[in-house]
């Protein structure tokens, strides 16, 4: 990494991670973990932390299979094409609702492309260190 790493650091108390959230009986960890990914890289460029919709996902993804699972590289490239809604616009419900509520929201949260880390600790301490949260998993 071309970035010093800092001895410590604690994205939460440095204001760019949301509160703890619960997808209740919906198996919807993937959208979970993706909003988390894209709110925490949006509070690290912009400034600001917003509240992202994992409901969004759950019910527009067709790549990904709603309350039934997903995979993180088809949810990091749902965010690339069509983006995020914050969660006030569309809310978290924990169910399958299979009818996609888009709205033409002038606020949505685009990424423009997103990484796959090694598996080797420090390449993913320095990336923590450096340039923000991770996930792990599908």
């Amino acid at each position: 990494m071309d970035k010093q790493r800092p001895a410590a650091v604690n994205w939460v108390t440095a204001g760019k991670v949301t509160p703890v959230k619960d997808q209740g009986q919906c198996g919807s960890c993937w959208a979970f973990a993706t909003v988390a990914s894209v709110e925490a890289a949006y509070a690290i460029k912009n400034g600001n932390l917003l509240t992202l919709s994992e409901q969004e996902m759950v019910d527009c993804d067709s790549r990904n299979n709603g309350c039934s699972g997903g995979y993180r590289p088809y949810a990091m490239n749902f965010v690339m094409e069509r983006g995020l809604m914050k969660e006030t616009e569309y809310p978290y419900l924990g169910t399958d609702h299979n009818e996609c509520r888009l709205t033409n929201s002038t606020g949505r949260v685009y990424i423009r492309n997103y990484r796959t880390l090694s598996s080797n600790e420090e390449d993913i301490a320095d990336w923590i260190a450096t340039s923000g949260p991770v996930t792990f998993g599908g």
